[in-house]
């Protein structure tokens, strides 16, 4: 029973690591997309772009959860 238990852990959170993956792109893409639409000052501009990089780089180092929460932030920065 303790085994069954173990083994469907891992199955969720491997289900969960594949699905916060997946949104990582999707996030960057939206940013990428605001920030051709929006007019702001090049200061937030710039910041807004680092945190993107930053998103980025995280999803390609395997940290999804932190990669959508940075990009989620550079979104929120633009109002979306």
């Amino acid at each position: 029973m303790f085994k069954q238990i173990i083994v469907a852990s891992f199955v969720v959170l491997g289900l969960t690591s594949q699905a916060l993956a997946g949104s990582c792109p999707v996030l960057s893409k939206q940013v990428t997309a605001g920030l051709a639409k929006m007019s702001m000052p090049a200061a937030k501009k710039t910041e807004i772009t680092k945190l993107q990089n930053k998103g980025d780089m995280e999803h390609r180092t395997g940290k999804h959860a932190q990669s959508a929460a940075t990009l989620k932030k550079a979104l929120a920065m633009m109002g979306m």
